[in-house]
């Protein structure tokens, strides 16, 4: 399965499957990402159980129902990222910033409200 913007070479290089993305949160990125008209490249998308336990991931982290990414972007892409998501559906927005180019990205997810994720919400990391 290959998404508009999002080939499943990046999921791939990512250590992803692009087959366990949710097709509707999805559908909500790849319309952020032509609206917005730059590149989102992953840092992480849909994670198994062992890797997000490796990665320090969240117990019940998004990323494990495919309903979430992380976006290698910094600066002024960032920031258009983070301003422009609750408008495409997204209810979940991680800011890491600080540190090195390399290291900084933004968390998208579209999880409802539940007794482990409040929703809207905007975290930093």
């Amino acid at each position: 399965m290959s998404f508009k913007f999002f080939p499943d070479e990046e999921f791939q290089r990512i250590g992803s499957d692009p087959e366990k993305m949710n097709q509707v949160f999805m559908e909500k990125l790849i319309e952020l990402r032509f609206t917005l008209g730059e590149p989102l490249p992953l840092n992480s998308a849909w994670r198994s159980v062992p890797r997000n336990t490796k990665v320090g991931g969240a117990k019940n982290s998004p990323h494990l129902y495919g309903k979430a990414v992380d976006l290698r972007v910094h600066g002024d892409v960032a920031f258009h990222v983070v301003s422009m998501a609750e408008q495409f559906g997204f209810t979940g927005v991680g800011v890491q910033q600080k540190g090195p180019v390399a290291n900084r990205f933004i968390h998208l997810d579209d999880m409802e409200f539940s007794d482990t994720h409040y929703r809207p919400s905007i975290w930093s990391y």
